[in-house]
């Protein structure tokens, strides 16, 4: 088959885009995200991640995101993110007991997998393999073979 004729999603890992509001989360989350072969895209709140998807559309394989944001909860979140993109997949971060607002949404929405805090390697990677599948090795182009393999993240500001 001519390489012109491979969907993009061949040429890259799946995109994970991580929404978080503490910084300090966000970045190990990230971290572990493309530690697992996945590329980071991260965002602190849920507008910031509602216009990044809105602005790229079939970009994102899987939304990641807190269950509870400062901007909205994250039932909210997946409404508005299934308007935007129908497809997209989504995964909620939730704490270790899921009590009281975080209970109800998970409750309402049992189609969106939730990780519990706190989770590690292992956890993280189960959530999004049976989201995902597991990522795929990129494809490299003709002439194109380099050393470095080094993950790209973009914080998306606002």
């Amino acid at each position: 088959m001519p390489l012109h004729d491979y969907p993009l999603a061949h040429f890259r890992p799946p995109i994970v885009l991580v929404v978080e509001n503490r910084p300090a989360q966000r970045s190990a989350t990230g971290r572990l995200v493309s530690a697992l072969g996945y590329e980071v895209r991260a965002a602190r709140s849920g507008e910031l991640a509602l216009e990044a998807i809105g602005r790229h559309p079939a970009l994102f394989d899987l939304v990641l995101t807190n269950i509870l944001l400062p901007d909205m909860d994250g039932g909210e979140f997946v409404d508005r993110v299934r308007l935007e993109d129908p497809a997209i997949r989504l995964a909620w971060i939730a704490d270790y007991a899921a009590i009281g607002k975080a209970a109800a949404l998970t409750a309402a929405h049992p189609d969106v997998p939730v990780v519990r805090k706190p989770f590690g390697f292992r956890e993280l990677r189960e959530t999004l393999v049976s989201a995902l599948g597991p990522p795929h090795p990129v494809m490299a182009l003709p002439g194109s073979l380099r050393n470095s393999r080094r993950p790209v993240r973009r914080v998306i500001r606002g």
